[in-house]
């Protein structure tokens, strides 16, 4: 669901959600114009996917797009910030630092 005013809330709480998630955001984020749309796409599919794997799902995504920039926020019931890994796993474990590469 989103609404004119550049927003888009979504839930994930399966890993087939992910890839719903990435269309909405994708579809969202071209209506509104936005500039570094696949970047922003691709730092929520990462997001998000750690959220479903790590901490039981993503119960709050959100995806704002105004004046120029795009805000993404994924709330799930962890506590405490993540952690990029000192050293990535032969699989894996480089979702955060394609996110610190990418967002500001």
């Amino acid at each position: 669901m989103s609404d004119p005013g550049g927003l888009l809330e979504q839930v994930a709480g399966v890993p087939a959600e992910i890839a719903l998630v990435r269309r909405a955001a994708t579809d969202h984020l071209g209506r509104c114009g936005c500039a570094n749309a696949a970047d922003a796409v691709l730092v929520l599919s990462e997001l998000v996917t750690n959220a479903v794997l790590h901490a039981g799902g993503a119960d709050r995504i959100t995806v704002d797009c105004r004046d120029g920039s795009i805000r993404i926020d994924v709330h799930d019931g962890a506590t405490g910030p993540a952690r990029v890994p000192d050293v990535a796993p032969e699989v894996g474990g480089r979702g955060l630092r394609i996110v610190e590469a990418l967002a500001e």
